[in-house]
C-alpha cells in the first residue's frame, strides 16, 4: 500500500476517495477489479502499517458498495478468515449491503474516513432542537436520516415523527435532508452543492461546519395539548419568532393576553420584571407594537391579564399561548418575505405563508391576509436561485412570480404538504394496505 510516491500535499483521504472509492462507486466493471486488488495486497502482507491501511480502504469500500454476486462469497470468506479488527466491520458491511442492496451516492466523507482510520465504531453528532437543547447521536456509515429522526423522537417520547425533519444550517441558509439519505452522503452533498466548501479541502475548522437541526416541518398533528412534549420543545419555540416579528395579524384586544402568556412562559411567577416594562416589552410584544399603542395603557392591560393567570405555570402558559395562536389562519405557517412586481392587485412587498391550509399571500406592511390558495389550486411551480413561480388555477390559470433566494425551501415545503395530503387521501381509500415510509408512499 506504499508503492506510489505522492506529493505531500495530497492527503490519504484524497487518494482513497479520488483514485479508488469514487471509481468503484461509479463503474460496476471496475468494482470487482478494485476488490480483487485490495484483497491481493492484504493477502500475506508482512508489513503491519501497510495491511492496516489496506483494511481501512476495504472497510470504506464495503460501506459504499458491494462486489458482484460471483465475488461476494469470496470476499466474505476472506474477511471471516482474517484476525484483523476491521475484518469484522467489512463482513458486517457486506452482509448489510447484501440484504439492502444499493450503492452510496457519494464517496466516503472525510469524517467517515477519519472514523474508520481510527477504528472507531461511530462518531457523535449533535442535533440542536428549537428549545436550545441538544441530542447527541452515534452515527455510523450506514446511518440514515430517518434513523436519526426516529432516535430523537424516541428519546423525547414524541407521539409522532412523520411531520418532523432534520436540516443542515450554515450562514443563514437552511436545507432539509431526505429521510432516505445516508447522513454522510448528506454532508458530502451539502459541501459540494449547498455550502460550496469543496470536499478536497478536508476537515474544516472546529465549529465552522453546518449545524444539524431538527424542526417540525409540516404542521399536521400540531394542535395544542395534543402532544405536550412537542408543544414544549418544538411548537412554542418555532411559533415565538413568527409572533415576535408580527407576522400573525393579531387584534389590539388580544395583544395583552398573548403578551401576558409569553411573559409567564419566560419569567415564570416573577412579576417584578414587568416594572422594567421598556426592557421587557421587546421580549413579549411583536415588533413595532409600541409605536402605535400607548405604553402606559398597554402595561396596565398586561398586568391585569397577568393577575388573571397568576396560578399558571410556565408550561401551561406556553400551551395557552399556542391555543390563542391556533385561532389564526396562519398558525403553524412558515413565512417568507418576498417581493413581486407583476400582479398589480398585490402589494410589492408580500409575505408568503405556507401551512396545512395552503399558501397565504399577506401584505408585509399591514399583515392583512389578502388571499389563500389551497394546494389543489397550485398544480405546478418552479424556482431558481433568485425567484419562485406559482402556477395558480382559481377559475383561470395565471402565474405569480416572486423574488426570493430561498426558493428551495418553498419548494421543499410545498412538496412535503402535497405528499402528506396524497398519503392521507390514499389511506382513506377502501382496501389500502400501504404504510407511509419517509415523506411519501406515492
Amino acid at each position: 500500500m506504499t508503492n506510489l510516491v505522492i506529493n505531500d500535499e495530497v492527503t490519504n483521504y484524497n487518494l482513497c476517495s479520488d483514485w479508488i472509492l469514487n471509481p468503484a462507486r461509479r463503474n460496476k466493471y471496475l468494482r470487482d477489479e478494485i476488490y480483487c486488488q485490495i484483497i491481493k495486497q492484504l493477502t500475506n502482507n508482512p508489513e503491519q502499517s501497510s495491511a492496516t491501511r489496506g483494511w481501512v480502504l476495504l472497510a470504506l469500500l464495503t460501506a459504499l458498495t458491494t462486489p458482484t454476486k460471483e465475488l461476494m462469497d469470496e470476499c466474505l470468506l476472506f474477511c471471516q478468515g482474517s484476525p484483523h479488527p476491521l475484518a469484522r466491520d467489512c463482513e458486517k458491511n457486506l452482509n448489510r449491503k447484501r440484504l439492502r442492496g444499493g450503492c452510496r451516492l457519494y464517496s466516503c466523507h472525510y469524517l467517515e474516513h477519519e472514523m474508520v482510520s481510527r477504528q472507531q465504531p461511530n462518531i457523535r453528532v449533535q442535533i440542536y432542537l428549537p428549545n436550545q437543547s441538544v441530542q447527541t447521536l452515534e452515527v455510523t456509515s450506514h446511518t440514515q436520516i430517518s434513523q436519526m429522526k426516529r432516535e430523537v423522537a424516541v428519546r423525547l417520547h414524541l407521539k409522532s415523527i412523520n411531520e418532523y425533519s432534520i436540516f443542515l444550517s450554515s450562514n443563514d441558509r437552511v436545507y432539509c435532508l431526505s429521510d432516505k439519505s445516508f447522513y454522510f452522503d448528506c454532508l458530502s452533498h451539502a459541501e459540494v452543492y449547498w455550502f460550496k466548501t469543496g470536499r478536497r479541502s478536508g476537515p474544516s475548522k472546529q465549529g465552522s461546519g453546518p449545524m444539524v437541526v431538527m424542526l417540525k416541518k409540516i404542521w399536521v398533528n400540531g394542535q395544542p395539548d395534543l402532544d405536550p412534549i412537542a408543544d414544549e420543545v418544538f411548537h412554542y419555540c418555532q411559533e415565538m419568532p413568527n409572533y415576535m416579528r408580527g407576522y400573525h395579524q393579531t387584534s389590539v384586544d388580544r395583544l395583552p393576553r398573548l403578551a401576558a402568556l409569553v411573559y409567564r412562559a419566560q419569567y415564570g411567577m416573577d412579576d417584578k420584571a414587568l416594572t422594567r416594562f421598556k426592557e421587557v416589552a421587546s421580549r413579549i410584544l411583536p415588533l413595532n407594537v409600541l409605536d402605535s399603542l400607548k405604553e402606559a395603557d398597554l402595561q396596565k392591560a398586561i398586568q391585569e391579564e397577568l393577575e388573571s393567570i397568576k396560578t399558571m405555570t410556565s408550561a401551561q402558559a406556553k400551551a395557552a399561548f399556542l391555543t390563542e395562536l391556533s385561532r389564526h389562519t396562519t398558525y403553524g405557517a412558515v413565512f417568507f418575505e418576498v417581493r413581486q412586481r407583476y400582479v398589480k392587485s398585490l402589494p410589492k412587498n408580500c409575505l408568503i405563508a405556507i401551512n396545512y391550509l395552503g399558501v397565504h399571500i399577506i401584505d408585509q406592511k399591514s399583515k392583512e391576509l389578502i388571499k389563500t390558495f389551497e394546494f389543489y389550486m397550485i398544480p405546478n411551480w418552479a424556482y431558481d436561485d433568485m425567484s419562485f413561480t406559482f402556477i395558480i388555477s382559481d377559475g383561470g390559470t395565471w402565474k405569480l412570480l416572486v423574488e426570493t433566494n430561498v426558493g428551495h425551501n418553498i419548494d421543499d415545503l410545498m412538496m412535503s404538504y402535497v405528499a402528506w395530503i396524497m398519503n392521507y387521501q390514499m389511506r382513506k381509500k377502501h382496501g389500502f394496505v400501504g404504510t407511509a415510509v419517509g415523506e411519501s408512499i406515492c
